[in-house]
């Protein structure tokens, strides 16, 4: 019972701070208020102090999952998928298809970095700890005790294309619906950059 219980306060503490990032996203983080988060969500606005005792606190969190994400998915990849395919396909489904844990507009602007009107949050640090978690999710897979740099710069090729992608939807009238076919693009387009090795490192590196 008690884990039926923990089970619904971590669906609730998700939800309140997927709730207050969708807020922050569109209309910055002074902006949000635990009213209409609650609102939003179905719950009083004392649940939302139980998890959370400020909006900044709640938008951290969800930005942190979201991170998550991408090296959990990483590393549960069938193991005959070479590198790239991993890389492409999981920030594809996570991003366009949200398999289990669906992924909004929002979750892409956080992706890309296009956060600054997130006030004093430094959301671009939680984004590079996002990065190389997924790059050392990758080196993981290639047998490596540690992060290696070609990893870091193929997440970073993927990663463009997410931003690129974003900033491309921005413009349109309805930013959500323009956004797929652009990920799909750009996602492609990254692909065959790391297939055909357009990129080097440097030497030394």
């Amino acid at each position: 019972m008690s884990g039926i219980r923990e089970q619904k306060k971590r669906a609730t503490k998700a939800a309140l701070a997927r709730a207050a990032t969708e807020i922050a996203v569109e209309r910055g983080i002074s902006g949000v208020s635990a009213v209409e988060v609650t609102e939003t969500v179905g719950v009083s606005t004392r649940t939302f102090h139980n998890y959370f005792s400020t909006r900044e606190e709640a938008v951290a969190h969800h930005i942190r999952t979201v991170m998550t994400i991408w090296p959990r998915e990483i590393l549960a990849a069938p193991e005959e998928l070479d590198e790239i395919t991993v890389l492409v396909r999981t920030a594809f489904n996570n991003i366009a298809n949200g398999d289990g844990e669906e992924l909004t507009y929002a979750d892409a602007l956080i992706l890309s970095g296009s956060l600054s009107n997130l006030g004093n949050m430094a959301p671009h640090d939680l984004l590079l700890e996002g990065i190389t978690a997924a790059a050392t999710a990758l080196s993981q897979r290639a047998g490596y005790g540690t992060m290696q740099d070609e990893h870091l710069v193929m997440v970073h090729v993927v990663w463009v294309a997410v931003s690129g992608a974003v900033l491309g939807a921005r413009g349109a009238d309805d930013p959500e619906t323009a956004f797929r076919p652009l990920i799909e693009a750009t996602l492609a387009t990254a692909e065959k950059i790391l297939r055909d090795g357009l990129f080097e490192l440097p030497d030394g590196v």
